[in-house]
């Protein structure tokens, strides 16, 4: 069947989509909707028997709707409806969530019904999320609603809210007014559901050294403590940590707000914002320490390690998403390090994006690096790790990757904030080159690539030093994105392919 993809870009979701459909032979092209005359003429031209809408950000043309079926993949339960969907079911704790694949009609998000599923929710990024329960659910509805729409015998659905099953309900768009930290009342969940709801887009605004930040990427820590919310009272590999009212969050992104200073932000210097995030001086003492964290104090943060020889200006690195101590800069310059052995055993909740398990004669490298981007200094601290478990009493080394990303290659955010953003993308390249000739000359160990998440760009090629690669069900392989090539792994169990070295022979 002819299937057009009508979406505002090429996602996770559309990618695993789109291989889903063409791997059951349905022929699907892809239209990116930029307005009303391109999204109908695309139609106009491929005629297509089915439009599929994996992830739009506007209404659907009337002049397309009306004239062809068209499927609306929605991230909410049946009855749901209006934007910010997941953000909503984060804020509010709702236990239960799912995906509604709707036919679109003149009432936003209020179409016939063609197929539903739904997951339990965890305390989780809303990134997170969407890459793995939404996805997931949304491949079992999409795969569904086709199939009924093939068998052409299929009556969707129409939404009544009459009926006692059907929970959802239309919600206006969320705010930042919705999403704002109170730090002198909100205890660390409700901190870490705002930061959560918001993650990826847009961000939560708050106020931090002065100026205007979208706060991103944030996890709970155990032992750290500060005696004033709101307080930055640590760092840690380009994370910072700030006190909450019963304990601690870790921050590990930024974005500098068009404007920058507090402002040119929309917030007033009487604000609440700004009285929820102060930043005292002198810092007060920490207390804690658990999981083998030291502490010393930090030199000012000149952007050595993520940009090279210092930052571009501030207004150019609005719309930047940025490793916190790197956006920061020199305002960190009071602030303790609270660094952490990668291989030293930690049990309790706290930031890391590099460590090591040992198993029996098995090491896990976990490296779990915000969006899968990985900046020079991140290269070569994961490279000094990964040497560091080949001197261990190991006989494989598995390289774990994150929970969402395995790699997506370099950090082109990082690049562009640098001063000399060509000196630092070749910094960069270096630094990840360096890591797959480690790993792919390694002879003492063999070396199994697990991509539990997606792996992108330079990711893809990375996973290809080790001696095997092994992928859950589900995981999509996109060396490059300019012309969509994907590739998946089988929905047979594990995918397992020798890497390219051991095909030359490689031995033991």
């Amino acid at each position: 069947m002819k299937i057009l993809f009508l979406t505002h870009s090429f996602n996770s979701l559309a990618q695993r989509l789109y291989i889903e459909l063409t791997r059951r032979g349905h022929e699907v092209s892809i239209e990116f909707d930029i307005n009303d005359a391109v999204t109908t003429q695309a139609v106009e031209l491929y005629r297509p028997e089915l439009i599929v809408a994996p992830f739009l950000k506007r209404a659907i043309p009337e002049a397309v709707w009306r004239n062809h079926v068209c499927f609306v993949v929605h991230p909410g339960i049946v009855g749901d409806r209006g934007p910010s969907a997941l953000d909503w079911a984060i804020m509010r704790d709702c236990a239960e969530w799912g995906v509604t694949v709707l036919q679109a009609n003149g009432e936003m998000d209020g179409g016939d019904i063609w197929a539903a599923e739904t997951f339990p929710m965890r305390l989780a990024k809303k990134s997170s999320l969407y890459r793995n329960e939404v996805s997931e659910a949304a491949v079992r509805a999409v795969l569904a609603a086709v199939g009924h729409y093939c068998s052409g015998n299929f009556k969707p659905q129409p939404l009544d809210y009459s009926r006692s099953e059907v929970h959802g309900r239309l919600h206006a768009p969320i705010r930042q007014a919705d999403r704002a930290i109170d730090w002198r009342r909100d205890d660390t969940r409700t901190v870490l559901k705002k930061i959560h709801a918001a993650d990826g887009f847009p961000g939560v605004l708050d106020t931090l050294c002065g100026g205007a930040y979208y706060l991103f990427d944030a996890c709970a820590e155990g032992t750290l403590r500060g005696s004033q919310p709101g307080a930055i009272i640590a760092q840690r590999n380009g994370a910072i940590c700030r006190a909450t009212l019963d304990g601690a969050v870790w921050i590990g992104h930024l974005k500098l707000k068009a404007g920058g200073a507090i402002e040119q932000s929309g917030l007033s210097s009487t604000n609440s914002l700004e009285s929820y995030s102060p930043i005292p001086p002198p810092t007060p003492p920490l207390k804690g320490g658990g999981c083998a964290a030291m502490f010393a104090f930090h030199p000012p943060f000149q952007g050595e390690g993520w940009g090279g020889d210092g930052l571009n200006s501030a207004s150019e690195q609005s719309g930047l998403k940025l490793p916190a101590t790197l956006a920061l800069g020199e305002h960190l310059a009071d602030i303790p390090e609270a660094p952490l052995d990668p291989f030293s055993p930690c049990s309790g909740e706290t930031y890391r994006d590099i460590w090591f398990e040992q198993k029996n004669n098995v090491g896990y490298l976990h490296f779990n690096f915000y969006n899968g981007a990985m900046s020079s200094l991140q290269c070569e601290r994961l490279r000094e790790a990964y040497i560091t478990a080949t001197q261990r009493d190991v006989r494989l080394i598995v390289l774990m990757g994150g929970a969402d990303f395995w790699s997506n290659g370099i950090h082109l955010n990082c690049i562009e904030a640098a001063a000399s953003p060509a000196d630092e993308s070749w910094r960069n390249i270096n630094a990840m080159n360096d890591l797959a000739r480690a790993i792919a000359t390694t002879d003492s160990q063999i070396t199994i690539a697990a991509l539990q998440g997606n792996a992108g760009a330079g990711g893809v090629f990375l996973s290809l030093a080790a001696d095997r690669v092994y992928a859950r069900e589900g995981v999509v392989f996109n060396p490059h994105y300019k012309g969509r090539a994907t590739c998946m792994a089988r929905n047979t169990g594990p995918t397992c392919c020798r890497s390219a070295w051991a095909r030359r022979g490689r031995r033991r």
